[in-house]
């Protein structure tokens, strides 16, 4: 009977722990009907990810490298304990990412959302929900 070898891809951590995360195989999900056709008819691949950062403070340049070693085109974020509403810009190595985040009366909790350029040029209006 063949051995079967467990695949990891690279963690977070992997620079502290030297541990990788269980590789997830399997279909890939297609979202028709949700967007725009682009004006040339091709199909268009969309890279999404999720993170729960634990504080965003200080790290959104290293989050949009990791981002952009990954190839992710829309990343969610979790836990970013920002007081504000805000949009900004941030710029990795090669790409360039524009971050949305939605604010806490305190400083727990909060979310945001990565998009990389030129997605983030469709973005047309955001409802920020509070719950």
């Amino acid at each position: 009977m063949p051995s079967q070898r467990k695949t990891t891809v690279p963690s977070t951590q992997q620079a502290l722990s030297g541990q990788g995360v269980p590789r997830i195989t399997g279909k890939y999900a297609i979202a028709e009907g949700c967007c725009r056709k682009i004006q040339n008819g091709s199909s268009m691949v969309l890279r999404l990810g999720t993170l729960n950062v634990g504080s965003l403070t200080g790290r959104s340049m290293e989050i949009a490298e990791m981002l952009e070693r990954r190839r992710i085109d829309i990343c969610c974020l979790q836990e970013t304990r920002w007081k504000t509403n805000g949009v900004c810009h941030v710029n990795s190595d090669k790409e360039k990412y524009k971050l949305f985040w939605n604010d806490q009366k305190t400083a727990k909790n909060g979310v945001g959302i990565f998009v990389k350029e030129p997605l983030a040029q469709e973005v047309l209006d955001i409802k920020r929900i509070n719950s």
